[in-house]
Formats: C-alpha cells, structure tokens, sequence
C-alpha cells in the first residue's frame, strides 16, 4: 500500500472491490467473486445473489457483497 501511495496523486483502498460510477474493479480471485456478486446483486437482487452465492458454494468472511448487495 505504500509503494501505491509513493506515485503521487492516488487514492489508495483497502477493499475487496471498488465501484466507482460506472466502473467496477477488483483484483485477486476472491476479490473477482465478491465483485460478480455484487453485480448480480446490482442486476438481479440481493436475493438472487445469495441463491448464486450458494450454489457456487462461496461463504467469505467476512461476507463481503452481502452488505453492497443489500
């Protein structure tokens, strides 16, 4: 995180994804799945997200997109 910040002018988070406007961005493996899910609970709804989230059979924890997706 410091060597980011060294570049000057950025913003640097510590999240698992970010949603900025029209933009999306996440970067790691589990990073990418809490994204689509936050996504599909953009699209679709938080409902069908977590029926995603189970069949998939993904249980983070914390449990990230539930509370975006909310």
């Amino acid at each position: 995180i410091e060597w980011l910040k060294s570049f000057g002018d950025v913003e640097v988070v510590n999240e698992r994804f970010v949603h900025d406007g029209n933009v999306i961005t996440a970067a790691g493996v589990y990073a990418g799945i809490d994204m689509a899910l936050y996504l599909v609970g953009l699209l679709k709804g938080p409902e069908t997200a977590r029926l995603v989230q189970k069949a998939i059979e993904y249980y983070p924890e914390p449990p990230e997109f539930a509370e975006a997706s909310a």
